[in-house]
C-alpha cells in the first residue's frame, strides 16, 4: 500500500466574499441565534438563500470542505459612452480672510449614457458615484459624479471641481 498525500487546497464548498475596492471590509460579528460567525455586506452577494455553492448539487454537511474566497476586483461596474456634453456654469461666493468676498466662477461638465438607465436609489447610503475614464485624454482618471444633480428626475450625470479629480488609477 503506498502513502499519497492529501491535497492541501482540496475545497468543496466555497464561502464568497468581497471587499470593497475603496474601504476595507465590514469586520465579522457573531450571530449569537446560533453562534456562527456572519459577514455584513451590502454589494454583490450570492442570491438570497444561496450562502454558498457546493462542488455538487445535495452535498451532505459531513462533506463539506469550506473554504472563504474573497474577490476584491469583483464591483459593480459598466463601460459606457458619454454623449451630449454640456458645460453649466457655477457662481460660488468665498468670504477672504480680511473679510471680503470674492465670486468665484467654474464649469461643470454635464454628460448622459443613453446605454444605461440609473435611479437615485440605486446609491448606497454615505457612498460617492465614481467615473473612470478609459479612453482620450483622461484615461485613468478617477473623478466624482453627480446624478441628476438638477433633481429633474432626468438621465444626467455632472463631473465639477466641487467634485473634482480624485485620483489617477493605477494600472
Amino acid at each position: 500500500m503506498s502513502r499519497s498525500e492529501f491535497p492541501v487546497n482540496l475545497c468543496t464548498r466555497y464561502l464568497y466574499f468581497r471587499l470593497d475596492k475603496e474601504h476595507s471590509c465590514q469586520l465579522p460579528s457573531v450571530d449569537e441565534a446560533c453562534g456562527k460567525m456572519v459577514w455584513v455586506q451590502k454589494r454583490l452577494m450570492l442570491p438570497e438563500g444561496t450562502p454558498y455553492i457546493d462542488a455538487y448539487p445535495k452535498m451532505s454537511t459531513e462533506e463539506a470542505i469550506e473554504q472563504v474566497v474573497i474577490f476584491d476586483e469583483v464591483y459593480p461596474r459598466r463601460v459606457g459612452t458619454m454623449s451630449d456634453i454640456t458645460t453649466k456654469e457655477y457662481t460660488e461666493t468665498i468670504e477672504n480672510a480680511d473679510g471680503t468676498t470674492t465670486e468665484k466662477k467654474w464649469d461643470a461638465y454635464r454628460f448622459k449614457d443613453t446605454g444605461i438607465t440609473f435611479s437615485k436609489d440605486y446609491i448606497l447610503p454615505g457612498e460617492e458615484l465614481t467615473i473612470i475614464f478609459q479612453s482620450g485624454k483622461l484615461n485613468g482618471m478617477v473623478f466624482a459624479v453627480t446624478f441628476d444633480p438638477d433633481g429633474k428626475d432626468e438621465q444626467l450625470w455632472e463631473i465639477g471641481p466641487k467634485r473634482g479629480l480624485r485620483s489617477p488609477v493605477t494600472r
